[in-house]
């Protein structure tokens, strides 16, 4: 509600996220105490709803934000990229 109140975020926005999760809503306050100038569009609320949990990096990503990746990040990208299950081989 303060972030409503000081004008962080808009009715249409907070009206989005207040239905999301403790924990996105958590980095979500995270996110804008780190970067107070930014606003969210109604466009990047419904982004962030749709997905429901995410981490402050995720809502970096969304709003076009260059970062780098964080380690357990890009850890987890090379941890599904070598669990993804292999191509089947075809035999003739």
């Amino acid at each position: 509600m303060e972030l409503l109140d000081s004008g962080g975020l808009t009715l249409a926005t907070a009206c989005q996220f207040s239905a999301l999760p403790n924990s996105s809503q958590e980095e979500i306050a995270v996110y804008l105490s780190r970067n107070p100038e930014r606003k969210f569009t109604v466009e990047q609320a419904n982004a962030l709803a749709d997905l429901k949990f995410f981490s402050e990096y995720e809502i970096t990503e969304l709003c076009g934000e260059k970062t780098p990746v964080p380690e357990a990040t890009e850890e987890r990208a090379e941890l599904a990229e070598n669990s993804a299950p292999a191509e089947p081989k075809h035999t003739v």
